[in-house]
């Protein structure tokens, strides 16, 4: 005989099974099991830079939580394939190690989302991050940054370029 616990929430389960042996036999076991799950809490689930000026990056900081009652292991962070390349993430790998990796019950994990303009427009986009949390395994962060491009500093306030035939040019540095 076989018997499986499949809980359906958190708590501890009880029950009994009787087993006939025999025409007047009857024997009863007890049985007990605990439902245990993980669960992730993120935050914050938006990332707003404001506006970065060229060639400064900035970073912010997101906090994964395991709110759960068994270990939750984070299969994957990244930026979604539609998400502007000058977003990234990274974790401390010494602590953490390479993913998958787990966070055990009512611990945290800090996650650094870094944004490095490469132009001057504003960028949007998702971190996506994938665990086995039984209620979310799919969690979005969404992210947002404007860039500006740097600045210019003017040395002279005119130019003279004097008289030009048609057709002709001149410059000056």
């Amino acid at each position: 005989v076989t018997l499986s616990f499949t809980p359906q929430d958190l708590g501890e389960r009880k029950a009994e099974v009787d087993f006939k042996l025999c025409p007047t036999c009857l024997e009863s076991i007890s049985l007990t099991g605990n439902g245990i799950k993980p669960c992730i809490s993120v935050e914050p689930t938006e990332l707003d830079f404001g506006t970065i000026r060229q060639p400064n990056s900035e970073t912010r900081q997101v906090t994964l939580s395991n709110c759960g009652t068994s270990d939750l292991t984070i299969i994957q962070i990244a930026p979604d394939q539609n998400t502007s390349i000058e977003f990234s993430a990274r974790f401390d790998e010494q602590e953490w190690g390479k993913l998958p990796n787990q966070i055990k019950a009512k611990q945290k994990m800090i996650v650094d989302v870094v944004y490095t303009p490469t132009n001057a427009l504003e960028d949007i986009g998702k971190l996506i991050i994938s665990s086995n949390a039984f209620d979310s395994p799919e969690v979005v962060v969404s992210l947002k940054a404007v860039t500006i491009g740097p600045d210019l500093l003017l040395i002279t306030a005119a130019l003279d370029f004097g008289v030009i035939p048609p057709k002709s040019s001149s410059a000056k540095v």
